[in-house]
């Protein structure tokens, strides 16, 4: 099963600026999102809703220079 990427994307557009949400090759996924109106947790509940049967571990997740990182790789 693929990640959806599109809804993704557009659910986390209402809380910030999506700027890579995608896969970063076949074993891991990326999402930075810029500008939050949020806080971290809600957009990692987000996230998780989307990516986790794919990519089952949150390897990196940082707040740096205004932008939220998250990489996932799988198990």
């Amino acid at each position: 099963m693929a990640v959806d990427t599109q809804n993704l994307e557009i659910e986390l557009n209402n809380y910030g600026n999506v700027i890579v949400c995608d896969e970063n090759n076949i074993k891991s996924f990326i999402v930075v999102v810029e500008n939050l109106i949020t806080d971290v947790t809600t957009i990692k509940t987000i996230i998780d809703g989307y990516v986790l049967n794919d990519f089952q571990i949150l390897k990196d997740i940082r707040l740096s220079d205004g932008k939220l990182k998250c990489l996932y790789i799988k198990s």
